[in-house]
């Protein structure tokens, strides 16, 4: 499930009004799993679940998740996710490898040029499933009033380099620290 709320915390992005927080994204492949993410005030739905919406800073987000994996994730399996994010005129690539299981994901992130890092758990990741409910509080204010785009692409490669995930992201918001939050709030539970 650690994976799978990885994925969906990637998934979030934000619109161009000051002060909401819209979200789309597409998945164009998921062989290795099947997911459905229910939102609460969703705009649009695809067999995944939702896959547009948006909400206020200061709000609660919540929803449900429908998550299995269907089958074990070992050593090798990784994600590689080519982003650019924009705050001005030109957009700034941002590559991460990582490892999905095993070891922290660990990068700096460009524009804040902070250094983050994520717990994963152990490897392997066992085939299994899980229904759960979410209600994640997004921050009223943030220090950082930059207006962010991210764009591009997150690919899951299992232990034997096959692909059997694609998520292209587009996110938009004024306040970024606060998609990190988002991000590193989702990875927790």
């Amino acid at each position: 499930l650690g994976l799978v709320a990885f994925l969906g915390a990637a998934l979030l992005s934000a619109s161009d009004c000051e002060g909401s927080i819209a979200v789309s994204r597409t998945i164009n492949e998921l062989a290795m799993a099947e997911l459905k993410v229910d939102i609460d005030g969703c705009k649009k739905t695809d067999k995944y679940g939702c896959s547009d919406f948006s909400t206020e800073w200061g709000k609660n987000l919540s929803g449900s998740v429908h998550a299995v994996l269907k089958n074990d994730l070992g050593k090798g399996s990784h994600f590689i996710a080519s982003m650019h994010i924009k705050t001005g005129i030109f957009p700034i690539p941002f590559n991460l490898q990582c490892k999905l299981c095993g070891e922290p994901c660990k990068f700096k992130v460009p524009i804040l040029d902070k250094e983050m890092e994520i717990k994963l758990p152990a490897c392997p990741l066992k085939a299994s499933s899980a229904d759960k409910k979410f209600n994640v509080k997004i921050p009223t204010n943030d220090p950082i009033p930059l207006k962010l785009a991210v764009d591009g692409v997150i690919n899951v490669y299992n232990e034997a380099g096959k692909e059997v995930a694609a998520v292209h992201v587009n996110v938009r918001t004024s306040k970024p620290s606060s998609v990190l939050y988002l991000s590193e709030t989702a990875l927790e539970s």
